[in-house]
């Protein structure tokens, strides 16, 4: 359920941006077109419009991530596994929408906040967590519905987890 609600967050920012983008765009060529004004005026509001629009998809989407992450959670099996390697060779970071920088292994994105430690150029990510301790009452560090969770329990242990296995307590 919260791996669905965080996927319908995401595609509904992007139709927002999408719509708002082509409506302003539109409100342009209109104004344009209907006053004879100066091409490169006209490009440069648009340009300059699309990029606030940008920023203000981009705001809200960190102010859901951030309002995400203040939460706590619980695990409620450890059904679905995310089966990262154990480690790999890293090679130049890509960039990711929802999660920064990730690294291509494969046919599998790891980001660069789930690294462990680093060795030269052989990289370790964090252990996914195995069994539930007796406390189950977990803080979210990162998440992305795609790439998982990074969790830390109440010792401050970070492990990582599939998002479909959590449910929100707070």
């Amino acid at each position: 359920m919260l791996a669905e609600r965080l996927n319908h967050t995401y595609r509904d920012l992007i139709a927002i941006f999408i719509f708002l983008d082509s409506l302003f765009v539109i409100l342009i060529v209109v104004w344009f077109f209907g006053f004879d004004g100066n091409p490169f005026m006209g490009v440069l509001i648009t340009l300059l419009g699309t990029g606030a629009l940008w920023e203000l998809v981009y705001l809200r989407f960190k102010s859901i991530k951030n309002d995400l992450k203040k939460r706590r959670y619980r695990i409620i099996d450890l059904e679905h596994q995310l089966n990262y390697p154990y480690s790999f060779i890293k090679k130049i970071p890509h960039p990711s929408f929802g999660m920064g920088w990730v690294y291509l292994v494969g046919k599998c994105k790891v980001p660069k906040k789930y690294i462990g430690f680093e060795e030269g150029r052989l990289a370790y990510p964090i252990k996914e967590i195995r069994d539930i301790h007796h406390i189950n009452l977990y803080k979210v560090n990162a998440m992305h519905p795609n790439y998982g969770a990074l969790i830390e329990d109440i010792n401050h242990q970070k492990y990582l987890i599939d998002v479909r296995n959590l449910e929100m307590i707070s």
